[in-house]
């Protein structure tokens, strides 16, 4: 039910509305309703409050669905240096293998940048999950000059040790 009415709260865009959903972002004991509350909030992300609270979700969140979720929100904002280096550092470093998936995958908006094109290879071949494996695949056969027939054979189980 709160996770409801804190959808419908997010089509009014006055500021006590987003410091209620920024608050529930932040502090909700419920992870189900942190979660709906940061898909809400990621149609206000030009604001610098809910930015702040986005990123501090994606990189804190102990429930990592929240931390993914945190991360999509923030998609349309990839490219800006904050987001970016929580991306770059996520995508290695969070324990969820679904929170690092998400991350190599919107790295995808900057694929060319020298960083991400070595941090995106690395992945592709050392993560320890078959799941982050193939987002940095999907990510490195839209690169010109890479073929299919370049992949190498990727475990079916997460086996690399």
């Amino acid at each position: 039910m709160r996770q409801a009415a804190l959808v419908i709260l997010s089509r009014d865009t006055d500021e006590a509305t987003v410091d209620l959903l920024v608050d529930a972002v932040r502090n909700d004991p419920h992870a189900e309703v942190r979660i709906a509350t940061a898909n809400a909030l990621s149609r206000m992300t030009e604001s610098r409050t809910v930015f702040a609270a986005l990123l501090e979700r994606a990189r804190l969140d102990a429930d990592g669905t929240v931390r993914r979720t945190a991360l999509l929100a923030l998609g349309s904002r990839s490219t800006e240096p904050p987001v970016h280096a929580l991306l770059s550092d996520l995508a290695t470093s969070d324990e969820d293998p679904a929170v690092r998936a998400t991350a190599v995958a919107a790295l995808g908006e900057r694929i060319t940048a020298p960083d991400v094109l070595e941090l995106v290879e690395r992945v592709s071949t050392t993560d320890k999950s078959t799941q982050v494996r193939n987002a940095a695949w999907r990510l490195r056969l839209c690169l010109p000059g890479l073929r299919p027939t370049d992949l190498p054979d990727i475990p079916a189980a997460d086996t690399i040790p």
